[in-house]
């Protein structure tokens, strides 16, 4: 098997598949969450190069169980993770990668003697560049595992992925989520991507995705109010990047403060930014008024307990297959296969 042919634009091993000009479609996205209500501001404003690097230090701090559950995992259980895979595998990550994590999955396929064909998927040509860079280093003398980067969003992706598909002469296609990205969303819409990715493949694929399980409230709530304010910052850098979106600077943010709470009726930790004042505000040649005290959702978390991410992945024609967890059982990496994949 060899690598996917692309008739997209490729540049430095990183294929454009954008179906339109990005800050066009950052501007539609954002002018169609402000007309929701309650209003939002797309999640992925918030990771740019600065987004990461807050994000980063917020992994340091001691608090942030996730990324050390993660490692845990991943030292522990990163050999089975890849035994699960055929002798021969396509690995789309949703999210660039880092050494620490995905390094360490391929390096377990590597050392399994099993080759893989790594692609990355981001919206910043920037993040692509330096995380593939990093990554292909650390596997610079190997002929088995093969790197390449996906310029685009998710709803690119499955466009992609749907057009090059039959070309594919493996049904071995698996897609990486880490660090609870997957729960960056409403559970019902994560059962709809699922979904959409597995009809994209034509209902033949799978998926490992780590997701976070804590119910305690308490201990949820203290690793995103951390007090360094790593977390505030990071929700904050989702109006910077609205402002970068709209080339200019539409949201002061003076005018808003950050709220975060622990939905325990959906497992769900809630972030959003509430207006200080009344403010009046032109938004790409649009106005929008904003009372004091009004909510602009800006990124989910949940915490989903295994009984309902197994309900969640049912729903969307895939069976749970394997799952690692952390010492604690407050984290976990799972891998499902859609019903009629047969892993070769």
């Amino acid at each position: 098997m060899g690598s996917i042919a692309s008739e997209y634009p490729t540049v430095d091993g990183i294929i454009d598949i954008r179906q339109s000009n990005g800050h066009h479609d950052m501007k539609s996205a954002i002018l169609e969450g402000l007309a929701k209500n309650p209003r939002e501001l797309p999640s992925v404003l918030i990771w740019d190069i600065k987004g990461l690097e807050i994000y980063d230090k917020l992994c340091q701090e001691s608090a942030y169980y996730p990324r050390s559950c993660e490692i845990e995992i991943l030292q522990r259980r990163c050999s089975d993770m890849a035994k699960t895979f055929p002798s021969s595998s396509i690995l789309i990550e949703l999210g660039c990668g880092n050494l620490q994590k995905t390094g360490a999955i391929l390096g377990a396929l590597q050392a399994q003697k099993k080759e893989v064909f790594y692609y990355a998927l981001d919206i910043s040509m920037e993040s692509l560049r330096q995380g593939l860079r990093e990554l292909s280093a650390g596997f610079s003398s190997s002929s088995a595992v093969h790197f390449a980067g996906l310029l685009g969003t998710y709803a690119d992706c499955l466009r992609w992925v749907e057009s090059i598909f039959d070309s594919v002469l493996t049904d071995n296609i698996t897609f990486l989520w880490m660090g609870n990205s997957i729960a960056n969303a409403e559970i019902e819409d994560a059962r709809q991507m699922l979904k959409s990715f597995r009809q994209a493949c034509r209902g033949r694929c799978s998926f490992i995705f780590g997701a976070d399980a804590c119910s305690d409230a308490s201990r949820v709530l203290a690793t995103y109010n951390d007090k360094p304010g790593n977390f505030r910052s990071l929700v904050e850098n989702g109006m910077r990047g609205a402002n970068l979106a709209l080339g200019r600077e539409v949201f002061s943010l003076e005018d808003w403060e950050i709220r975060v709470w622990f939905d325990q009726q959906s497992n769900m930790i809630r972030c959003s930014h509430i207006s200080k004042r009344d403010l009046s505000l032109d938004i790409a040649g649009h106005p929008f008024f904003f009372s004091q005290g009004t909510e602009i959702k800006q990124l989910l978390s949940g915490k989903w307990s295994y009984d309902q991410i197994l309900s969640m992945t049912q729903r969307a024609g895939f069976k749970v297959t394997d799952f690692w967890m952390s010492s604690e059982s407050i984290y976990g990496f799972y891998r499902i296969n859609s019903h009629n994949l047969r892993i070769m």
